[in-house]
């Protein structure tokens, strides 16, 4: 008992009288007594030891050895002293243990604080159990609003920035010390006025950190004139970034130039060219559709800067040009035809990296689409087997090359439509 006394919260205002232990439930509960010869009026604070009964008030304690440890704790009610004062009976304080009218100790109220502070509700409900801490959402967040916050102590490099409350309706502004690098204040719009009556309450503030907004400019000259703005740094990045995709969008047919360029030439026989066209190659057919396309998104294009220059509005180029607004934007903001971007994996296929395997296979006559799916299986492949079927259709002959093997030029070479595979 001696040892279990000085685990006690306060062991000089308690007295262990006897403890149990539950298996079943993992917990440990402890009966203690005050030992208290007065106590103090919270109303008057007048000096007492007349008591006036008792009563047993039930208090969480820190786990010890995953079982959760319960307080019994017989506490006394005194009469007060002073005749003048307003209450007459009271509940003897134990400042060192609990405040009023808790169901847990002062220390592991503060080791839920910890992880609250740390985790957030959820997260750090999930840890408080796992620690054999009974505690849930709502009672860990009271413990955290019940917090005092740190006095705010103006720095010299403030960052300003908007967050949502309700992304889409309702926004705020975030104040953060970039010296320390955690923020310190929270607004509760993005107005002007607001951020410059914060900077006139916080004076000493040096330099100024935030975006492109006109309202946040404003409040900055407006509540600290003397202070240096400066565009952050990822907003800096996030402009940069833009402005060069509008750049490279602008440039469309340069770029698709270069690329063409930087792929070696594969020389095409006339005959091939001709049975080609004669027989509708569907890539052919594919450059004159894009063309097609092409030609009717410039027309697009072409009207509705017309329409723009002659004063109509938004929704209403949509409707004349049958387009949806936010393709009016898209061309409103561009200072050229947008070209479309091809895809950067254009023609790769996961089948790649087994070309040389399936070309031996197919000339050898191992041509069964089922038998080469597996044998690629225990390779590695990770592909679909229709992926592997459409890369074996590249592999088929044409009509005036009889039994000649394929070849890796031929292979790359797309099939008509006419072409078939046998399985």
């Amino acid at each position: 008992m001696g040892f279990l006394q000085q685990l006690l919260p306060d062991p000089n205002q308690l007295r262990l009288d006897s403890g149990s232990l539950d298996t079943a439930e993992q917990s440990f509960t402890l009966t203690v007594t005050s030992v208290q010869r007065e106590a103090h009026c919270p109303v008057c604070q007048a000096g007492s030891s007349r008591i006036h009964s008792r009563y047993q008030r039930t208090l969480q304690d820190l786990p010890c050895m995953n079982y959760r440890v319960r307080l019994l704790m017989q506490v006394r009610k005194f009469f007060c002293s002073n005749s003048n004062c307003q209450r007459r009976i009271f509940t003897e304080r134990f400042s060192q243990l609990t405040e009023p009218w808790a169901r847990r100790t002062s220390r592991l109220a503060q080791h839920l604080i910890a992880i609250g502070l740390a985790l957030g509700g959820k997260a750090g409900v999930r840890l408080s159990q796992h620690l054999s801490y009974p505690v849930s959402l709502n009672p860990l967040l009271q413990l955290l609003s019940r917090l005092f916050l740190p006095a705010v102590v103006t720095p010299k490099t403030l960052g300003v920035d908007d967050f949502a409350f309700r992304k889409g309706y309702t926004y705020g502004t975030v104040l953060v010390d970039l010296d320390q690098n955690r923020p310190i204040a929270l607004l509760a719009d993005r107005k002007a006025q607001t951020l410059a009556q914060w900077l006139q309450q916080h004076p000493g503030v040096e330099v100024l950190s935030r975006d492109r907004s006109k309202e946040y400019r404003q409040g900055m000259t407006q509540g600290a004139p003397d202070a240096l703005q400066v565009a952050d740094r990822f907003h800096l990045l996030k402009n940069m970034t833009e402005v060069l995709q509008q750049v490279l969008a602008m440039q469309g047919k340069v770029l698709k130039l270069a690329q063409a360029e930087s792929i070696p030439k594969v020389p095409i026989e006339l005959a091939d060219l001709e049975n080609n066209q004669q027989t509708g190659h569907p890539i052919l057919k594919a450059q004159q559709q894009s063309e097609q396309h092409r030609t009717q998104r410039l027309r697009t294009y072409q009207l509705i800067w017309q329409l723009h220059f002659q004063g109509s509005a938004t929704a209403q180029i949509a409707q004349i040009a049958g387009v949806s607004s936010r393709t009016v934007q898209r061309y409103l903001q561009s200072n050229s035809f947008p070209e479309r971007q091809a895809r950067s994996d254009r023609g790769r296929s996961l089948v790649s990296a087994y070309q040389d395997y399936l070309l031996q296979q197919w000339n050898q006559g191992h041509r069964g689409m089922k038998s080469l799916f597996r044998d690629l299986q225990q390779q590695g492949y990770q592909g679909s087997y229709i992926s592997l079927i459409r890369y074996l259709r590249r592999f088929q002959q044409q009509p005036d090359q009889g039994d000649a093997p394929v070849t890796p030029a031929k292979a790359g070479k797309p099939l008509s439509q006419r072409q078939t595979l046998t399985a």
